[in-house]
């Protein structure tokens, strides 16, 4: 058995957690082992996942424009 000795913080929306937490209950689990259980099966299936992260990849790119589209107008807002 491995030592987890790591951690990785993942920002979620309310609606994804609120999924995670259903998903999870419905198992009779936590979120947190759904969670790492999910995770492992993703990443033993990666080569499956390139459409999935593609798009999390551009909806990041997203988020982040539109703030720092915010930030720099209200840096610059008089």
């Amino acid at each position: 058995m491995s030592v987890l000795d790591s951690r990785q913080v993942v920002p979620l929306t309310s609606a994804e957690l609120d999924q995670l937490r259903q998903a999870a209950g419905a198992r009779g689990i936590s979120a947190g082992l759904f969670g790492r259980g999910l995770m492992r099966f993703a990443l033993e299936h990666a080569d499956r996942l390139d459409a999935a992260m593609e798009r999390e990849s551009e909806e990041a790119a997203a988020r982040v424009s539109a703030g720092a589209r915010r930030a720099i107008a209200q840096r610059w807002a008089k």
